[in-house]
């Protein structure tokens, strides 16, 4: 009985409270204005304030194969505004001492073989390594690298059918293998 007095004598008190601004808001001609325009202006000036996009992301790519189409895909990788190749490792224990370090966000690993499995008709496996320390920054990497691969995989299935080289119908003939490494 006692909580409901007291529940009921709260729930008087913020009726009388909100009733209170309520008579505030519309004594005062400026705030209704404000309350108006206030978030009209917020909604057409943050587009152009606030950009959600992430750039100069640190990429390591350890180019397993040496080939013309690996060095082909890293040549477009590099050109991509998002990344900044920071160093090209020789091997994939190099680059995730460079993510340890924090002088890497994301590692792409081309393995052996890049080139001559895609003629072969086969689907190469590149890995994609995201510092997991950074996660917004790591998976955000991941994703702007899949999206550029995915470019690459298209340029190269027009670049085939209109010379014949041989290689798989190139959906999916890429498969990237992520994971997220935290360091030691």
């Amino acid at each position: 009985m006692f909580l409901c007095l007291k529940s009921l004598k709260y729930r008087l008190m913020i009726k009388f409270l909100i009733e209170k601004e309520f008579k505030q808001l519309f004594r005062n001609s400026f705030l209704p204005k404000l309350i108006f325009i206030f978030p009209c202006m917020i909604m057409i000036l943050m587009p152009w304030a606030a950009n959600l996009e992430i750039k100069n992301i640190n990429l390591n790519i350890v180019d397993n194969d040496h080939s013309v189409l690996s060095r082909r895909l890293v040549d477009k990788i590099g050109a991509s505004t998002y990344f900044r190749l920071t160093a090209l490792p020789d091997t994939y224990d190099e680059a995730l001492l460079a993510i340890e370090a924090g002088s890497a966000d994301v590692v792409l690993e081309i393995p052996r073989d890049f080139e001559k499995d895609w003629v072969k008709g086969e689907a190469p496996r590149l890995l994609v390594a995201a510092n997991a320390v950074n996660g917004t920054k790591g998976s955000l990497g991941g994703s702007y690298l899949s999206s550029i691969i995915s470019d690459y995989t298209r340029e190269l299935g027009s670049e085939s059918s209109s010379q014949g080289l041989a290689g798989k119908p190139l959906s999916g003939w890429t498969s990237l293998r992520r994971t997220f490494t935290t360091p030691r």
